[in-house]
């Protein structure tokens, strides 16, 4: 039986740049949340670094991370993360792999709303269910 894949958002970081004066110094915007999915150890994209793996994934600004699910949860991302596609963070086995794109990029902003970030999730969600 194939293990399935598991789509999240996280707006932590996000609330942290929005609440900081940096954005009156740089030229950055700052999306609604990042978007991310959890790869089971079969996965081919498994373990790797997100550099890889942009070699075969197309999202908004590219990947820009990839860690396992252990160390995530180890950094309390469960206050802040919303489940797309399950209903509980924990429900995330500890040996899956996660990788997600940030939507803190030139030209981000409020327009990269809660659906559209949810819309690009899922895309990624399809496009590594696909390999």
């Amino acid at each position: 039986m194939e293990k399935r894949l598991f789509a999240f958002l996280n707006n932590s970081v996000n609330k942290r740049f929005t609440e900081s004066d940096i954005l009156h110094r740089c030229s950055i915007g700052v999306g609604y949340a990042n978007g991310y999915v959890a790869v089971p150890p079969e996965h081919p994209l498994h373990g790797k670094h997100y550099d890889e793996a942009n070699n075969v994934i197309d999202i908004h600004g590219g990947l820009t991370f990839g860690e396992p699910i252990e160390e995530i949860k180890a950094d309390g991302w469960r206050n802040d993360t919303e489940c797309i596609d399950f209903d509980n963070f924990d429900e995330i086995p500890k040996d899956y792999w996660v990788f997600g794109f940030d939507t803190m990029h030139y030209d981000d902003g409020p327009h990269l709303d809660r659906d559209w970030c949810i819309k690009e999730t899922k895309d990624l969600l399809k496009q590594l269910q696909e390999l």
